[in-house]
């Protein structure tokens, strides 16, 4: 199941969390296995565990480049930031036409 995991992220860790996760999953359900599919259900749910982990972190790199984060802190004076936010609700107010202008207030 490691060894999937691992194939599928490229990460130690991140395989070993995914297969302790699956593992949690199936004590908190207190899931009873039975017959010759146990192998099978557990390789799928690793299989799984890491398209999702996968998807969340593609999800998460596109938001770090819809929204980049300025690593530095905005030391700026409150009247320098009210300023500006005065200047940009002004243009809001003279370009904007309703209902527009409302949903981007909201």
């Amino acid at each position: 199941m490691i060894h999937l995991a691992r194939t599928l992220l490229h990460d130690d860790a991140e395989a070993q969390d995914v297969v302790q996760d699956v593992f949690a999953r199936l004590l908190e359900n207190e899931y009873q296995m039975t017959g010759n599919k146990t192998e099978a259900y557990l390789m799928s749910a690793v299989r799984n565990g890491c398209l999702n982990y996968i998807r969340k972190m593609q999800l998460r790199e596109r938001f770090k480049h819809l929204y980049p984060l300025d690593e530095a802190d905005d030391t700026r004076p409150i009247e320098e930031v009210l300023a500006d936010l005065d200047r940009i609700n002004a243009i809001v107010d003279d370009e904007i036409e309703e209902p527009q202008r409302t949903i981007f207030r909201l």
